[in-house]
C-alpha cells in the first residue's frame, strides 16, 4: 500500500480542495458561515461523485498543504485515481474574522488510492481567504484521530527490514483459514471456494502488517507466455484487524458485482506498479514486486487492474481483495501517464471493457459446503 504521508498527502488535496464561490463583502458574518458550510457541503458530494477538477480553480495559487510530520508543499494533482466510497463530515465549526475564515471539521473517510483502500477518522482545519469578491483556500491541514485502541489503520505496510519479505507481526489466523491446492483457493472466513483458469499457476504467498493493527497474507498466481515473463497475474489478499484492536471495515458496494450472491466492491483501472512501490516503500505494491522478483518472474510494471473487495462476516474485521492483472502493452503503445484518471476516450473504455470481461473469465466463485460428519 502506500507510505502514510502520501496517503495524507492525497487525502488533505481532495479534502482541502473544496470549492468556494462568491460573496458579497457586506455580507453578514452569519451569511458567511453558512455559505462556507454550503459551499464544503457541495464539495463533499462532488467528492463521492470523483469530480475533482471543478473544485481546483478555487484554490490561491499559493496555496499549500501541512503534512502531519509539520512540513509544508504547494499544490499540485494528487488525484492519482482516488476514489470515495465514504466521506462524512461532521462536528464543523466554521469561525469568520474580517476578510478570512477558518472551518474545522472531522471526516471519516473511506477511499481507494490507486485501487488500494485508506480509511479512518480525520481532523481537518481549512483556511479561507477572500479575494476581491470570491473566497479562497489558501492553507489545509490534518491530523489523523487516534482511537482509544491504537492509531487506526491507514492501510499502509510498514517495513520490518529491506531484506525480509514478512513484515511485523505474523497474522497466523488467517495463515490457518485460507487453503490453497493447485489453482483453487479455499477458505474458513469469507466461506469461498475460488478456482482459477488453470493457465495460472500457483507462486506463492507473503504476509503484511498494517501498523500492527490488521494484517494478512496475499496469495499470488501468474501466467507466464515465455521464460518467466508474466503475461497475467492473480492475487487474492486476506485481511483482517487483529484481535486486540476493536475497528471494522466499512464500505460498501457503489459499484457492485455479484459472485456466488455476495456483492463485492468492483473497479478496473490503468495502473503502474513500479510507480507505486517507489512511492511507497513497503506497500503491497512493493512486497508483491520483490516476491516476484526473488523468484526469477519479469512482471511489467504498466498494468490494467481489475479488482473485486468485499467485507466479510457479521463482526465485519475482515476482508477479502480479489486482483486481476494484464500487461497494458498487450492492448496499446501507450504508457500510464498517457491516460487520465477518468476513461473519456473510447480507446481507454475499451481496454477496460476487455480485462473487466477476461478478469471475469478467469476465475469463478462459489460457497464452500458445509462440513458434515459420518
Amino acid at each position: 500500500m502506500r507510505r502514510f504521508a502520501t496517503w495524507i498527502a492525497s487525502l488533505i488535496f481532495a479534502l482541502g480542495s473544496l470549492a468556494s464561490g462568491s460573496l458579497a463583502l457586506a455580507q453578514s458574518t452569519s451569511d458567511a458561515e453558512q455559505t462556507i458550510k454550503n459551499l464544503e457541503s457541495q464539495m463533499t458530494q462532488a467528492l463521492l461523485k470523483g469530480d475533482f477538477a471543478a473544485s481546483e480553480k478555487y484554490l490561491a495559487k499559493d496555496y499549500v498543504r501541512i503534512y502531519p510530520d509539520g512540513t509544508a508543499a504547494p499544490t499540485d494533482d494528487l488525484r492519482n485515481s482516488m476514489t470515495f466510497t465514504v466521506l462524512e463530515i461532521s462536528e464543523q465549526q466554521v469561525h469568520v474574522n474580517g476578510e478570512t475564515a477558518v472551518s474545522v471539521f472531522r471526516a471519516s473517510v473511506k477511499a481507494s488510492i490507486g485501487g488500494q483502500p485508506i480509511e479512518g477518522d480525520f481532523r481537518g482545519v481549512r483556511t479561507w481567504a477572500r479575494e476581491k469578491d470570491e473566497w479562497k483556500v489558501v492553507a489545509f491541514s490534518t491530523t489523523k484521530i487516534e482511537s482509544q485502541d491504537g492509531p487506526a489503520s491507514t492501510q499502509e505496510t510498514v517495513p520490518e527490514s529491506k531484506s525480509s519479505i514478512s513484515r511485523g507481526p505474523s497474522p497466523a489466523l488467517l495463515t490457518e483459514r485460507v487453503h490453497v491446492k493447485d489453482n483453487v483457493l479455499t477458505d474458513d472466513f469469507s466461506k469461498i471456494r475460488l478456482t482459477l483458469d488453470p493457465k495460472f499457476h500457483y507462486l506463492g504467498s507473503f504476509p503484511f502488517d498494517l501498523k500492527g493493527i490488521a494484517g494478512g497474507y496475499r496469495y499470488v498466481w501468474g501466467e507466464v507466455d515465455h521464460g518467466k515473463h508474466l503475461l497475467r497475474a492473480f492475487i487474492v489478499q486476506a485481511e483482517g484487524y487483529y484481535a486486540n484492536n476493536q475497528r471494522t471495515y466499512r464500505y460498501g458496494a457503489p459499484n457492485p458485482v455479484l459472485l456466488a450472491g455476495d456483492a463485492y466492491q468492483h473497479t478496473v483501472q490503468i495502473y503502474d506498479n513500479d510507480q507505486s512501490a517507489r512511492e511507497n516503500p513497503g506497500s503491497e505494491s512493493d512486497l508483491t514486486k520483490s516476491f516476484l522478483k526473488e523468484r526469477g518472474y519479469e512482471w511489467e510494471p504498466q498494468l490494467v487492474m481489475s479488482r473485486f473487495a468485499r467485507v466479510v462476516g457479521e463482526t465485519k474485521k475482515d476482508e477479502i481483495i480479489l486482483f486481476y492483472f494484464e500487461n497494458l502493452v498487450d492492448s496499446t503503445a501507450k504508457r500510464v501517464a498517457e491516460f487520465p484518471e477518468e476513461a473519456t476516450s473510447s480507446e481507454h473504455k475499451a481496454i477496460l471493457g476487455a480485462v473487466d470481461a477476461n478478469s471475469r473469465k478467469a476465475f469463478s466463485v462459489s460457497h464452500q459446503l458445509p462440513k458434515t460428519g459420518g
